[in-house]
């Protein structure tokens, strides 16, 4: 054997063997890396996740202080309704309740605690007595889960409890307990939040302590807080929590594992240790046995076996050679010329095995091709192999030798083919037989020619998008001063386009005004030395006429020597008159609105969240007494308005937004700064500010306290002559009854029609006098309403009653259409819904002709009662349509004196059902049909009390 090939056989089987090994430590950790970053990211979303739940009870808590913030006083129920309406049980997990906590000295506790017991929080019954001259009291908590923590406990006797609280107090940041665990309770920490009266905290700790209320706080379990973060903890790795204390003790807080898991045997771990909210947390991953599973890859195993099967293949070859090389040999010299052929074809193809490669013979015809050919083809190859160059590239130039066609393969499912740029080559050569043969090698450069269509279509658009724009580019040599520039620059400049020699910047330099010169001079000068990335500048340039026009452009330097000197600066110019002036009438806008707000009238005022002025003008500082700098420091909205009324309102606008309004109309009474009161009424409208992501309120207010005395004077004036009316008019009925009864059998013809006129028209001014003396209550909010559940049936039936005497004399038949196959229940006042069916009843029949019918019908439309009263009447004039409901109106003189009536009933029916939280109406066709209906609330089963609905509805009507 010779020496040369028993190295080169060693060699190669050393090196299978090197990059077997190779290969399998590269893959295996390869392997690793990526079960090791799966895992990362895994402990990155379970940190992320618990840092995330402790913000969330920190922002549900802030909402809770602002409670205590927005009220004077907070209750007991307060307390509990609100925190049952923010669902506090639900956005914050693991949460053991929510409390309120008081700083009380101890001198001051039996004052403290007669005020606790007015605010309904009972007689609190202090817990345990720590001796201590200041008690951190629980005024109230409201229990999500079972806690050891009740009203009364003093916070003040865990030292970590009261250590917390305190620096949160002088901090105004929230602050964590250390853990707890009562006997025979559960291990608790404490989420401290302190509030200020002035609700952000101040700026020094002093005016912290001077401002401060307490702290709203939320008990949760520690084993809760860290269980189901994320929902791989558990499946994919365990969690341990510690709570760790500035000594470096740490406690377990929590373990996901269950018992016998054995962390050691974890394939992956990780820890961390976290500073959030005053308290150090060290968290602790383990992975599980399924995620180590999931991450096992053979890959590197089989890759290893694999190997070492083909080294050892190498090695048996390399046996089997040896042993037959003599008789190899001996054939060597019959088989050279076709080992030479098949060596230089199978050369050729393996060399270019990523281009493809066609192999013809002298007269063109395809001998064979490899896959990447095929592929290109888009056919097989029995497809290919004896079929003529010519017909499978009828677009090759077959003179050249080389060069670019484009060419369209064919496709199986019959779609338009995407046509292919190839780059071709061409070689030819004899065969060791002597025949002739050729190469044809082809590279799919179909990417690199849509990429070269790409960049000179975008190029294009960008000239384009530059003229479109007017912006014009220069490029100034800075070493000769010379510019070379655009031709949407020369227009921008109305310089010549055509004129190679004309020195555009020595024209642009002579043409800047010469205030802003030094601005641009400075700019340049900056980003020549490097001190700005840019020069961005703004400036006048002279145009004909005296005429100045707007400029800003943005430079950059573009190249630079080795020292550092600048070379070459680009840049871009445009135009921006329109663009000042737009600013200027931004500015000279904005200074009317603030004139415009200043001097009105009427109050003005913009307030934030919070209640606290931000702009407020000359009229509103009149009339509450203080100056715009008192409102500004020392006062906020509240301070003006009583609490019941600061209540109302902040309720509606909550309804208000709700319900997407965006503005509220209320008259409320205001205290002014030297203690008197006056009457507002007040427009307040809200809108969110894009700078805060706050509500900020503009308010306006006008001083209605002279027509509020007008109003009182009037409703005096209404109910004084009406109480004075009705008694005379009372007797006078009454003695002519008495007259009637006595000698109205002896009366004359003349005389029984004196008589009878003036018992009808008697009987008129007593109707007069209760109509006017209902809708002077009415107006006033004096009218009071029982409501009840009744029936429709009922009503119904009950206004047919009471109708039947008046429509039997009219001649008129009323009817009723109730519903047969349920009785349907609705909430109102039973007194006043008979009212308002005898106002529009009795009008439909006193307008009906004789003979003739009116029914009463009800139907249900969604959470309301419709009752219609229909007639077939002379109607309602178009004239008379848009004064129907107003006081006192009647369609004529005429029709008043022949059929009677004060005017007042359809305004009264009116106020009545929109008191009651309905609407009223009419549709009338004259001559045919006329229907008049209101609507009133469906009874509710769910609900025992449906009162605060109904207000709500007659608020909004």
């Amino acid at each position: 054997m010779r020496f040369g090939t028993k190295t080169a056989q060693t060699g190669l089987l050393v090196l299978c063997l090197a990059l077997t090994v190779f290969s399998f430590f590269t893959v295996r950790n390869a392997a690793e890396d990526r079960s090791r970053a799966a895992f990362g990211a895994l402990v990155t979303d379970s940190q992320d996740a618990f840092l995330a739940r402790l913000k969330s009870y920190r922002q549900n808590l802030v909402g809770l202080g602002g409670l205590f913030v927005a009220s004077e006083q907070v209750t007991k129920d307060d307390f509990a309704l609100y925190a049952a309406q923010l669902r506090l049980d639900e956005s914050m997990p693991a949460a053991l309740g929510v409390g309120y906590l008081a700083p009380v000295a101890r001198q001051a506790l039996p004052a403290y605690l007669e005020t606790a017991r007015t605010d309904g929080a009972g007689r609190l019954e202090i817990w345990p007595d720590t001796g201590l001259d200041e008690l951190f009291i629980t005024k109230y908590y409201q229990e999500y889960e079972a806690s050891t923590l009740q009203a009364g406990f003093d916070m003040a006797s865990h030292d970590g409890c009261r250590a917390a609280a305190q620096l949160s107090r002088d901090s105004g940041a929230p602050q964590i307990s250390p853990v707890q665990q009562p006997e025979g309770g559960v291990r608790e920490f404490h989420l401290l939040l302190p509030v200020y009266r002035t609700g952000p905290p101040p700026e020094t700790a002093a005016a912290r302590r001077e401002s401060f209320m307490g702290w709203v706080f939320a008990a949760f379990a520690g084993e809760q807080a860290f269980d189901r973060i994320t929902a791989t903890q558990s499946n994919l790795f365990h969690l341990r929590a510690y709570d760790a204390s500035d000594t470096g003790a740490r406690s377990l807080i929590y373990d996901s594992a269950e018992a016998g898991f054995d962390r050691t045997a974890a394939a992956f771990t990780a820890t961390a240790q976290l500073e959030v909210m005053g308290r150090r947390w060290i968290l602790d991953w383990a992975s599980t046995p399924e995620f180590d599973a999931s991450q096992k890859d053979f890959t590197a195993a089989i890759i290893l076996l694999a190997g070492a099967i083909l080294t050892l293949l190498f090695w048996l070859l390399f046996r089997n050679t040896t042993r037959r090389e003599a008789d190899v040999n001996r054939k060597v010299a019959e088989v050279t010329s076709d080992l030479r052929n098949s060596e230089q074809e199978n050369s050729a193809i393996v060399e270019n095995a990523r281009a493809g490669i066609v192999l013809v013979d002298g007269g063109q015809t395809v001998l064979g091709c490899n896959r990447a050919g095929l592929d290109m083809l888009g056919r097989d190859a029995s497809d290919v192999v004896g079929r003529d160059l010519a017909e499978l590239f009828p677009a090759l130039d077959p003179s050249a030798d080389s060069g670019i066609f484009e060419f369209s393969p064919m496709t199986k499912d019959g779609d338009a083919p995407e046509r292919l740029t190839l780059e071709f080559q061409k070689s030819a050569w004899r065969a060791a037989d002597g025949q002739a043969r050729g190469m044809l090698i082809l590279h799919d450069v179909s990417q690199e020619a849509r990429a070269k269509a790409q960049i000179a279509e975008t190029e294009r658009r960008f000239d384009l998008a530059m003229k479109g724009a007017e912006i014009g580019v220069f490029d100034i040599d800075l070493t000769t001063g010379k510019s070379v520039v655009s031709d949407t620059w020369r227009q921008l400049m109305a310089v010549p386009l055509d004129d190679a020699d004309f020195d555009t910047q020595a024209n642009f330099l002579s043409r800047i005004h010469p205030e802003d010169y030094p601005a641009l001079q400075a700019a340049d000068a900056a980003c020549l030395r490097g001190e700005t990335e840019r020069s961005v500048a703004q400036y006048r340039v002279k145009f004909s006429g005296d005429r100045w026009r707007w400029m800003r452009s943005d430079a950059v330097v573009v190249e630079r020597d080795r020292a550092g000197a600048p070379l070459r600066m680009v840049g871009t110019q445009a135009d921006i008159t329109e663009e000042i002036r737009a600013q200027i009438k931004l500015k000279h806008s904005e200074e009317r609105f603030r004139l415009i707000f200043s001097h009105a009238p009427v109050g003005n005022a913009v307030i934030d969240h919070m209640g606290n002025f931000i702009l407020i003008n000359d009229a509103l500082t009149l009339l509450l007494g203080y100056s715009e700098r008192e409102l500004k420091e020392e006062c906020r909205f509240r301070d003006f308005v009583s609490e019941e009324d600061l209540k109302n309102i902040l309720t509606e606008v909550e309804r208000c937004k709700a319900d997407g309004i965006h503005a509220l109309e209320v008259e409320t009474e205001l205290r002014r700064k030297d203690g008197t009161t006056c009457w507002g009424l007040m427009s307040l409208a809200w809108t969110l500010d894009e700078h805060t992501g706050e509500d900020i309120f503009i308010l306006q207010v006008n001083d209605i306290s002279e027509k509020q005395q007008v109003e009182h004077m009037k409703s005096v004036f209404v109910a004084t002559v009406s109480h004075e009316l009705r008694t005379p008019l009372t007797s006078i009925r009454g003695a002519l009854a008495i007259l009637d009864d006595s000698a109205g059998a002896e009366l004359s013809s003349s005389g029984r029609r004196l008589l009878d006129i003036a018992q009808t028209n008697s009987d008129r001014l007593i109707e007069l006098v209760n109509d006017i003396l209902d809708l002077e209550r009415i107006e006033t909010g004096r009218l009071e309403f029982a409501f009840s559940k009744e029936s429709a049936r009922e009503l119904m039936e009950e206004a047919q009653a009471q109708i039947l005497p008046y429509a039997s004399r009219l001649g008129i038949k009323v009817e009723l259409n109730v519903p047969e196959d349920e009785d349907i229940l609705v909430w109102c006042d039973r007194a006043r819904i008979a009212q308002v069916f005898g106002n529009l009843v009795s009008n439909s029949c006193k307008f009906s002709k004789s003979g003739s019918t009116v029914t009463i019908d009800a139907q249900k439309e969604g959470k309301f009662v419709k009752f219609l009263v229909r007639d077939e009447g002379q109607g309602v004039p178009d004239s008379f349509r848009s004064n129907i409901f107003k006081p006192f109106s009647q369609a004529d003189g005429t029709d008043t004196r022949q059929k009677g009536g004060t005017g007042l009933g359809l305004s009264i029916a009116k106020q009545l059902v929109e008191r009651m939280g309905g609407k009223i109406g009419y549709d009338s066709v004259p001559n045919v049909e006329t229907v008049f209906w209101f609507t009133t609330v469906l009874h509710d089963e769910s609900l025992e009390d449906q009162s605060h609905v109904l207000g709500r509805m007659a608020m909004r009507v």
